[in-house]
């Protein structure tokens, strides 16, 4: 069995800032800061200032700072959201309206991070409010946004080892997909399912979040999904006359199609039974990210960026060592059935529109969807060599150049 080092960008954490009391938020805190609570410290007025330190050599990779915070939009009065504005050593770095608890992520521009010394973060509130005008409550106060954590993190290219000739081949296709989880689908993913006759070991079948929602749904460590008020059930009329429920967590954008029909079931026991589901999903989840024995999946149709992902993979490996097979529409650069090795972690696979209708898909006219469901477990493989592997001899050599075609 031998091996040798690839290069690839790997994320990791430089500081975790706790806000709460007892925690480390005072050492890096200035103006415009109240004093920690149970839950986190308010900023106080219409701007608040910290300070970061960085590593050595701190040029080095790029820098992404999270933030998990909660607007104060208590009382009549008071504002319906809270918009704020970060600068990073006088760089603008983002701009967000803030309606309910997130966890946001601000990168840090390049220009920022080479400046000598710690980071400087300026975040600006303009709709702070006094407690006591919209509250009975003695507190002048005029708070605007409660922080629990930040953390900085980089992106920094490591040299991570690579099975070669150890590496296995990927099992037969129903033992290979029970091998794979989804985090979210649509429908091409769904139609593969059904031709192959595997239900995938996933949070739910044919449901799809929003990236931020799904980010703040692992940060949350899926809360919502833990009360039966967090689960939405709306009915939805379809082209053909039929009126089905959609399910979802408004909290964590995510919307499903239960199949079941409005008159056959009402909204409360709706709600009931897919927050009785979602709740054993989510035990199954959580148990499938802290063993990291699966490949998972996220499909999605409409392409984002590579950028976009890096939250959503931090927000992963914060959970175990997971590897994430993010696929995407094929274009002319990557042909159907590609898989690309983009982080430590991440792989992007391509794949086009199935050919033929479920019951008639051949292997050849699956839009490459086998393809990179093989090539991805590979990858994994080749690159954690000690996840559970079929024992079929290799019969053929894994990419060292970060693509599979």
């Amino acid at each position: 069995m031998t091996s040798q080092t690839t290069s690839l960008p790997t994320i990791e954490q430089v500081l975790r800032i706790d806000f709460t009391i007892g925690g480390n938020g005072a050492a890096h805190t200035g103006e415009g800061w109240s004093v920690p609570e149970p839950q986190h410290t308010w900023m106080l007025g219409a701007a608040s200032d910290l300070g970061v330190p960085l590593p050595e050599g701190a040029g080095d990779g790029a820098y992404f700072i999270q933030m998990r915070v909660t607007p104060f939009t208590a009382g009549d009065g008071g504002a319906g959201a809270q918009r704020l504005r970060v600068l990073i050593n006088g760089h603008e770095a983002a701009r967000h309206v803030l309606e309910r608890q997130e966890t946001l992520t601000v990168f840090v521009p390049p220009e920022a991070a080479e400046a000598d010394g710690p980071l400087r973060i300026t975040i600006e509130h303009p709709d702070a409010r006094r407690a006591s005008d919209v509250l009975p409550v003695d507190d002048a106060r005029e708070l605007s946004i409660g922080v629990h954590m930040l953390r900085v993190l980089r992106v920094i290219e490591r040299d991570v080892p690579l099975l070669l000739d150890g590496a296995p081949a990927a099992p037969p296709a129903e033992a290979l997909l029970v091998d794979i989880a989804t985090l979210g689908e649509g429908p091409a993913l769904t139609r593969f399912r059904a031709t192959h006759g595997v239900e995938l070991l996933d949070v739910l079948n044919g449901g799809t979040w929003t990236l931020a929602g799904l980010v703040e749904a692992l940060v949350d460590d899926f809360a919502a999904i833990g009360r039966i008020d967090g689960i939405a059930a709306m009915p939805c009329a379809h082209a053909d006359g039929r009126e089905t429920w959609f399910a979802g967590v408004r909290a964590y954008g995510l919307a499903y199609d239960t199949g079941r029909a409005t008159a056959e079931i009402d909204e409360a026991t709706m709600r009931r039974r897919e927050h009785a589901r979602l709740t054993i999903a989510v035990r199954r989840l959580r148990q499938t990210l802290a063993a990291g024995s699966r490949l998972l999946l996220l499909h999605q149709d409409v392409p984002a960026s590579d950028e976009a992902m890096i939250p959503l993979l931090a927000a992963l490996l914060d959970r175990g060592t997971s590897t994430l097979l993010w696929v995407t529409p094929a274009d002319a650069a990557h042909p159907p059935g590609t898989v690309e090795l983009l982080m430590r972690g991440l792989l992007r696979g391509y794949v086009a529109e199935p050919a033929a209708a479920p019951g008639d898909m051949a292997a050849a006219d699956d839009g490459g969807w086998m393809q990179v469901c093989r090539r991805g477990w590979r990858l994994r493989r080749a690159l954690c060599p000690s996840a559970p592997a079929a024992t079929d001899p290799v019969t053929d050599t894994p990419p060292s150049d970060r693509r599979a075609a």
